[in-house]
């Protein structure tokens, strides 16, 4: 008798496997469950080459040999079964790092093929394995606003915390904060308010931004380690090359040494996150012997913001990620995106993800927005022009992520227009309904 083809629900996807074991991932909870026979692994790489055509545009550089050879069942990933389920998340690399979490696709597809070429689906539709989605989900996550004009410090990091709170709320991907330094107002700290959000958070990946060249290299890898091990999911540590030249002075640090002090930085925190002992070079020549505990419990992905040529490539050489920032446009988005995805190429990389700040705002309907974003946008926001700010009802704002996800951007973080409480957790709890139109998208 023909075994019954999978059911997938609305959140959770949870097809079979040929010994019964479920490898599964939870849509809501973001949680994997191991592979545990060897098949399985073989069954599934051995039918990713078939699928190439239907992977993402950000891999449409690398050829089927070349994705033979990444996902070639005889390789590494069999070894996977050996693994706990952290350690085999902690082992993906390359393209198949990026689908982690959109897993049940393929496995759909797999079982379907296995099945007859048919399997159940939301709503009535039939998934066959030529429909496999042609751009795996979308994903949506919110760099917290950490300046607040506000006389009562209290508020301010009050809001932060139950902004995380609404975040996690409304489903969204992923959790950041900021970095800045020497401000007239208050602006929160980021690894004191990180560790302190992330009670709110849960286990979905989260992170910090730290502008390097501002930091000595081993405080920073000991706050991470610190903060990976803190939280329960992925860390993602967000860095650039910072600006203003206020900034520089306040904290004792060269403006003119910024791109070498990043580089040389990096390399000191990445040693030491994998455990390392360390001595400084030319920019950081008083470290010595310097080693950290604890160190992250997996490891740390690295997204590098910047939006020139010089700092996309360093991202495409050093990173795992590219963030574009808030002030480009959607012109010099697809620009931008577009020799991001060349210069990984070129250093012969693939990124876990390709992504993009937006600040918003999602309203009620698009008046509602208009009457709330408008005038803000309208009175010069930050200097952006006003395309980079994406405001409108929930169905307006996802048709403008969706249009982003047409440039190849994997991944927007979002940060609110307005500084109006009330207003940001409205629109917090309307992103719900915005992740879920792009989800797929």
């Amino acid at each position: 008798m023909q075994e019954r083809p999978a059911v997938v629900e609305p959140l959770v996807l949870d097809p079979p496997t040929f010994d019964g074991t479920k490898p599964r991932i939870d849509s809501e909870q973001r949680r994997f469950e191991p592979f545990r026979d060897k098949r399985d692994l073989a069954t599934l790489f051995g039918n990713l080459p078939a699928l190439f055509s239907d992977l993402p545009p950000l891999f449409s550089d690398l050829g089927t040999d070349a994705v033979q050879r990444r996902f070639d069942p005889r390789q590494p990933f069999v070894r996977l079964v050996e693994l706990t389920p952290d350690q085999q998340l902690t082992q993906l690399r390359g393209p198949f790092r990026v689908l982690a979490e959109d897993l049940h696709q393929i496995l759909i597809v797999v079982n379907a093929e296995r099945h007859g070429g048919s399997i159940a689906a939301p709503k009535g539709h039939t998934l066959r394995p030529a429909h496999l989605p042609r751009r795996l989900r979308m994903r949506v996550g919110v760099s917290l606003t950490s300046a607040h004009q506000t006389l009562d410090v209290r508020a301010g990091a009050r809001w932060m915390i139950e902004r995380a709170a609404a975040a996690n709320e409304a489903g969204l991907d992923s959790l950041f904060v900021g970095d800045h330094h020497g401000t007239p107002s208050p602006y929160y700290q980021n690894t004191v308010i990180l560790a302190r959000v992330l009670a709110e958070w849960g286990d979905k990946p989260a992170g910090c931004l730290f502008l390097l060249p501002l930091w000595n290299p081993v405080l920073v890898a000991e706050q991470v380690g610190t903060l990976a091990s803190i939280h329960r999911g992925r860390f993602i540590m967000q860095c650039a090359l910072g600006v203003g030249r206020e900034q520089f002075q306040a904290m004792g640090a060269d403006i003119g040494t910024r791109p070498s002090a990043f580089t040389e930085s990096l390399d000191i925190i990445r040693r030491l996150l994998a455990g390392e002992t360390v001595d400084g070079g030319r920019r950081f020549p008083a470290i010595r012997g310097a080693h950290i505990s604890p160190v992250p419990p997996e490891p740390v992905e690295v997204w590098i913001g910047g939006s020139a040529e010089a700092s996309i490539d360093r991202a495409a050489r050093l990173g795992e990620a590219w963030l574009g920032g808030p002030e480009l446009t959607p012109d010099l988005a697809r620009h931008w995106a577009a020799y991001y995805r060349r210069q990984c190429e070129t250093h012969g990389r693939t990124p876990t993800a390709v992504a993009l700040r937006r600040d918003v705002f999602v309203g009620e309907s698009d008046a509602h927005a208009a009457e709330v974003a408008g005038p803000i946008v309208d009175a010069g926001y930050r200097g952006f022009e006003s395309d980079a700010c994406v405001y409108g009802s929930p169905d307006t704002v996802a048709a403008k992520f969706r249009m982003y996800r047409r440039l190849g951007y994997t991944d927007i973080i979002i940060r609110h227009l307005t500084d109006d409480q009330d207003q940001v957790l409205g629109s917090m709890k309307r992103l719900k309904e915005v992740r879920q139109a792009v989800a797929h998208a």
